[in-house]
């Protein structure tokens, strides 16, 4: 079984990853790398630009949907299963293959607060 853990890689985290390890899962912690060297963990960062169809946006904007909206009209905003897929491409790699960062964005976004081109 393939095990993601989202919490630091101290404290909890590294309680929890130990725990899985120990157990003969594959651990794929996003955390501190360096802190697991040596125990076969792999540790990926998956950094997404402008996404949209997703709770966040919700809570982003107090509520607002109309706001939310606005914000992502014609920008071909990257959608959660975009990050799923990848996280789950990063899991599926045989266990000798780390992934550090993925950085991804959707065609339509420029790299940091630049603009994004709307159809």
């Amino acid at each position: 079984m393939r095990i993601l853990v989202t919490a630091a890689t101290s404290g909890l985290g590294a309680a929890i990853t130990r725990m899985f390890v120990s157990n003969g899962h594959r651990v794929i912690a996003a955390g501190r790398r360096a802190d697991l060297i040596g125990t076969g963990v792999r540790v990926s960062t998956i950094e997404p630009g402008l996404v949209g169809g997703s709770e966040f946006l919700t809570i982003r904007f107090g509520g607002e949907l109309t706001l939310a909206n606005k914000l992502y009209e014609g920008a071909n905003a990257l959608m959660p299963d975009d990050i799923a897929e990848t996280v789950k491409w990063v899991s599926l790699l045989p266990s000798h293959i780390n992934i550090n960062t993925i950085e991804m964005m959707p065609v339509s976004q420029s790299f940091g607060s630049l603009p994004v081109q709307r159809s």
